[in-house]
């Protein structure tokens, strides 16, 4: 058969020269040539035949040929600005942008020589006229790179060889000596990885062409994406060798997660505490979605912590992280004998949901509380210092769409660091309906809206416990025998009218009952209180018994347990309305002027509670003698979970006030589509107060005035508060004013007497607010940080490391300055001393925060930088110095005022970070 004679003569022709060159146009061995070529793959297939009969007996014969062993896998690209192919040889030579690509194989040189006849490429760079090499070999073999002086490679075996190389792996560089790489793809039924052997190589983090440290290595191996293995090893330290060796030695350089040692970044030495290492721990990263680091402190002198960080995120669900730290103290105070022991708990959680995540129901919030002061005497920044005051507050509502209801369940907490003392407040239930109308019809048939139609009602309810306790004993059997827990519902009904075209007239009707669950109980014991004493007698020489009667009974207080409800109604009738003055001009600055006033008068009515109808309020003597007997009335819901009745009595309180706001309207240069802008002067100048018809003295209450107004478009802050009295005040026993049932007119023929008053002015100023109001475009400059040396990015990162975006050179004024903030608080109050009213200021500070970029190097931190001017003292300042030295960092803490510090020179975050020389003086050292 003529096609089979045909095939087969195809066949043999392309196993003999499977790795023959086809060069259109080929010129004699020995000369040059420009341009680009193809090694083809051996033609193994025949000429398409259309019929099927003939194309299945082809497929039959082909599936019986045997390809040569020596048949490469692909084709092979290679191009070059001359090509020189030496058919004696069997070798082609590209010079001048050489490259040859084979599969994932990218090889590219100054000159390439390829010889065919054992499979092997070596590239090479060379020399220009200067000297320098240039046009250095870049090998790439998937996701691995190499630079060197020359290459070596077997396409055949995919083995090869590279001198004075330079390859990162992950974030290590290897630098120097000669590298044996063997490519996962030696046979073709292997998955083993990609392996590299060197010498005498140069592990680093640093990318510089000479690194500035490193471990030299005698013997290593290399596995890409997994592991550096180092044989006999030792630091070197800008390329000299440093007594410091280690026998072998592991890198892991996976990307992504996993699992492994974390090492200790800080070392110290402190007189109380001994020699510590911080931080040292784990991290497991398990699945996707959490990780887990878990690292402690440990002290030579018994000091110890230990702390579990935890981080989690799904995506488009939630994320948060929680953290969890133990510890005990071991202080060894030079004048006690029996060192100290103080144990430290802290918990910090945080969870927020997605918006996206569910449309009706919501979780989220943070945990944060602290035991025995842990933040101020762990850790010396500004922030745990002087943070006094922890709260949580975790939160989950419930919307249910299409009805007036929604549920929110809250814990929440408050903690003073200082006094100890902690109040939790255990899941609270809040369910409350939206304001309805139940009279309103559902279809309008016409007509006016009837009175009743415009009644509205509205219902809430609340539940919850809480329990105070020291935060030392606070998860303790003490604290759950003080948990109060209770029960409110408040209903209210109102209604608004419009009377006399420019009134409101709103009635309204309120309801509330409480639940208690313990109430307070007090019982009279009438024995008296004896004491009797001995004493000697020098007139008689003897000794004498003396008897004293100290008190004649004693009041007890007891907590009964039982359901006790509160019921408490009030009714009220409000009107206000709204009055405006306006002035306006066509010339000048000013455009116009504008007044509101909103008046209001309310009238309110309560019962009285102290009726012994209610039971609300008792009685208990206070004396057995009857002559010296004065009952004290007291409410049984005293110190419970809900606020008590009221003692006052009935009560129907006339209320008074207005509110006033002026605005004004300027012209504006600088805007000529839009010049004329508004602008407030004042907002909410008050004045409000009351007058109880139902007392039988002093029914007018103080007068309060007040009033905000901002400058320099809120930069500045003023509020004003003032009380005025109606009536007359004479100076009590304690040397203070107490008023009295006579009106001010009738004493010193004045309407109204000062009682007291405040002014605060707040400002908060900052380079960006400085440039709107100069109309100027503030620069923004980017960090020229390397890669994976950028500061902070890896584990356990200080303050000093972390970026805080602040860029520019010294050159850039406005960079330097960008995060700087400056707060000034200025306070005045008046108070009545020594017979008349003095005016003091009881507050004027000044702080300062902020990052300073002093160079694209140096960084200066003030995070907290406050001098008290009525005092003339810094308030605790707290600066932090940062130095950028390209593949290291050094930086120092300072807290002059509580006396510690800390400073460090080590390896930016990254494989290599254990490498540090760090030094800290702590609170317990500060402390003696």
């Amino acid at each position: 058969d003529i096609h089979f004679l045909r095939n087969l003569v195809y066949i043999l022709f392309a196993c003999f020269f499977c790795i023959s060159f086809q060069v259109q146009g080929q010129t004699l061995p020995g000369k040059l040539k420009r341009g680009k070529g193809k090694l083809p793959l051996p033609k193994t297939t025949t000429k398409r035949d259309t019929s099927k009969t003939k194309t299945a007996d082809n497929a039959a014969l082909l599936s019986k040929v045997k390809l040569s062993k020596d048949t490469l896998d692909a084709a092979i690209d290679y191009q070059g600005d001359f090509q020189r192919l030496d058919n004696v040889n069997k070798q082609l030579i590209l010079i001048g942008n050489a490259s040859v690509k084979y599969q994932e194989l990218d090889l590219k040189a100054d000159s390439i020589v390829f010889d065919w006849k054992n499979n092997i490429v070596t590239a090479m760079g060379r020399r220009d006229s200067t000297g320098l090499l240039t046009g250095l070999p870049q090998f790439e073999n998937g996701d691995e790179k190499f630079s060197a002086v020359k290459i070596r490679y077997n396409f055949k075996t995919q083995k090869g060889k590279i001198y004075d190389v330079r390859t990162a792996q992950n974030d290590l560089f290897v630098v120097g000596g000669a590298i044996r790489y063997e490519s996962k793809a030696i046979r073709r039924d292997s998955a083993s990885n990609d392996v590299a052997y060197g010498e005498d190589a140069l592990i680093t983090t640093c990318n510089a062409d000479h690194p500035h440290f490193g471990i030299r290595s005698s013997k290593l191996k290399v596995i890409p994406d997994k592991l550096v293995v180092v044989g006999p090893s030792r630091l070197e330290l800008g390329g000299i060798p440093l007594p410091i060796g280690l026998p072998f030695g592991f890198f892991p350089i996976t990307e992504g997660q996993r699992n492994g040692v974390i090492f200790p970044r800080d070392y110290e030495f402190s007189p109380q505490l001994g020699f510590g290492i911080r931080n040292l721990g784990y991290y497991m990263g398990i699945g996707d979605n959490f990780e887990v680091y878990l690292t402690g402190d440990v002290y030579t002198r018994g000091t110890w912590r230990v702390r579990g960080v935890t981080n989690y995120k799904k995506r488009y669900k939630y994320n948060g992280g929680l953290t969890l730290e133990y510890g005990i103290n071991v202080t060894d105070p030079l004048t006690a004998e029996v060192p100290t022991k103080n144990k430290t708990f802290l918990i910090n959680w945080s969870h927020r949901q997605d918006n996206r995540a569910h449309p009706s129901q919501n979780f989220g919030g943070q945990v944060n509380i602290s035991i025995n002061d842990a933040l101020s005497q762990n850790y010396n920044d500004a922030r745990s210092v002087l943070n006094t005051q922890l709260s949580s507050n975790l939160t989950y509502t419930k919307r249910f769409p299409g009805r007036p209801f929604n549920l929110t369940t809250a814990f929440n907490h408050s903690q003073n660091t200082r006094t100890g003392q902690m109040t939790v407040t255990f899941p609270t239930v809040n369910f409350n309906m939206n304001r309805i109308y139940p009279f309103k019809r559902k279809v309008m048939k016409g007509g006016k809206e009837a009175w009743f139609e415009k009644i509205g009602v509205d219902y809430r309810f609340n539940a919850r416990a809480t329990a105070t306790n020291q935060d030392s004993v606070f998860f303790t059997r003490e604290t759950v025998d003080l948990i109060k827990y209770g029960a409110e519902h408040r209903a209210t009904m109102n209604a608004s009218f419009r009377v006399l075209k420019y009134f409101n007239l709103v009635p309204s009707v309120n309801y509330s009952e409480k639940w208690f669950f313990d109430t307070e109980n007090r019982t009279f014991d009438p024995t008296p209180t004896i004491e009797v004493d001995t004493i000697y007698n020098a007139d008689s020489t003897d000794f004498v018994t003396v008897v004293d009667t100290l008190d004649y009974g004693t009041v007890n207080t007891e907590r009964v347990k039982g359901f006790e409800p509160l019921r408490e109604f009030r009714t009220g009738l409000s009107l206000n309305t709204k009055i405006f003055g306006t002035v306006q001009f066509k010339k000048g600055f000013i455009r116009g002027l504008r007044h509101v006033i909103t008046p209001n008068v309310s009238l309110d009515y309560t019962p009285n509670y102290t009726d012994p109808a209610f039971d609300y309020f008792r009685t208990v003597d206070t004396d057995s003698r009857e002559e010296f007997n004065d009952p004290q009335q007291y409410s049984i819901f005293t110190d419970g979970i809900y606020s008590g009745p009221s003692a006052s009595g009935s009560n129907m309180v006339l209320s008074y006030g207005f509110v006033n706001n002026f605005e004004a309207k300027y012209f504006s240069k600088k805007d000529s589509l839009d010049p004329i802008k508004k602008i407030k002067l004042f907002n909410n100048i008050r004045v409000n107060g009351n007058y109880n018809l139902q007392a039988d003295s002093l029914q007018f209450s103080l007068i309060n005035v007040g009033g905000t107004a901002r400058f320099f478009k809120g930069v500045s802050t003023l509020v004003l508060s003032a009380t005025f009295d109606p009536y007359a005040a004479i100076e009590n026993e304690s040397g203070r004013l107490q008023r009295i049932n006579t009106f001010n007119w009738d004493v010193n023929k004045q309407l109204l007497r000062f009682n007291n008053f405040r002014a605060s002015l707040n400002t908060n100023l900052t380079l960006d607010q400085v440039q709107k109001w100069l109309g100027l475009k503030a620069k923004k400059k980017a960090n020229n940080d390397n890669g994976s040396n950028t500061p902070g990015s890896g584990r356990n990162s200080s303050a000093f490391g972390q970026r805080n975006g602040f860029g520019g050179d010294r050159n850039d004024n406005t960079s330097l300055l960008q995060s700087l903030s400056l707060s000034h608080q200025l306070v005045l109050r008046t108070l009545y001393e020594d017979g008349r009213h003095k005016t003091e200021v009881s507050t004027n500070s000044i702080s300062l925060r902020g990052t300073l970029n002093i160079s694209k190097k140096w960084r200066i931190t003030l995070s907290q930088i406050s001098y008290d001017i009525k005092r003339k003292q810094l308030a605790y300042p707290d600066l932090q110095f940062y130095r950028d030295l390209h593949c290291w960092e050094m930086g120092m803490s300072w807290q002059p005022e509580r006396g510690t510090y800390s400073f460090f020179l080590r390896v930016k975050p990254s494989s290599l970070d254990f490498l540090n020389i760090p030094y800290r003086k702590n609170n317990f050292d500060a402390r003696f």
